[in-house]
């Protein structure tokens, strides 16, 4: 059976600064890492963003998503969801 590991973060933040180390090292080690973001960050990780001239929430979005899968693939694993709005786990 293959390994798998499953990392499920706030945002984008929280997976790189203090799950990293643990996700390169599973990774390493051949389990398939997923990570599921409940959110982008876009509000509150984002101050820097929303400072530059123009910004919009679908711009801010745009970015934090596109650094949380430079992020996962650089650890080596992936994130849960390829659309504009974060993966989400719903509990019945």
């Amino acid at each position: 059976m293959p390994k798998a590991g499953l990392v499920v973060s706030a945002h984008p933040g929280d997976f790189v600064w203090r799950a990293g180390g643990a996700i390169a090292l599973h990774a390493k080690r051949d389990f398939r890492v997923k990570i599921v973001c409940l959110a982008f960050g876009e509000r509150g990780e984002s101050q820097f963003a929303w400072k530059q001239p123009g910004m919009t929430l679908d711009k801010v979005k745009a970015g934090r998503k596109d650094e949380a899968e430079r992020a996962a693939a650089a650890l080596g694993a992936e994130i849960g969801s390829n659309s504009s709005t974060p993966a989400i786990i719903r509990c019945a």
